[in-house]
């Protein structure tokens, strides 16, 4: 809940799979959802064009592969009103209780 009150703040989580598990609301606005339920399990490709796509999930398996974060990157995304622009993202990788990345 601490990123729904953050504003201009997107949050989502994929999987190694690259699949969607999580995401504000915020994010399902930008994607035209209406529930987080609609989310899970889908992937940039559902989203994006390919050649936007390919780059996300590049960026993201570098991150979990490496386990290093990727800090405020600037790439591609869409505005409130389905425009591509530029943003500012951060792309951390999350871990295991063991450590491992997930």
């Amino acid at each position: 809940q601490l990123f729904e009150h953050l504003p201009d703040v997107f949050f989502f989580f994929n999987d190694a799979q690259s699949r969607m598990m999580c995401a504000s609301t915020a994010i399902l606005s930008r994607l035209q959802l209406s529930e987080e339920s609609q989310i899970i399990g889908t992937t940039d490709y559902d989203y994006f064009p390919t050649q936007l796509a390919d780059e996300f999930v590049r960026d993201d398996r570098a991150v979990m592969t490496t386990g290093r974060p990727l800090l405020n990157r600037v790439e591609i995304w869409y505005t409130e009103h389905r425009m591509l622009d530029w943003f500012v993202t951060t792309k951390l990788p999350i871990r295991s209780v063991d450590g491992e990345v997930i």
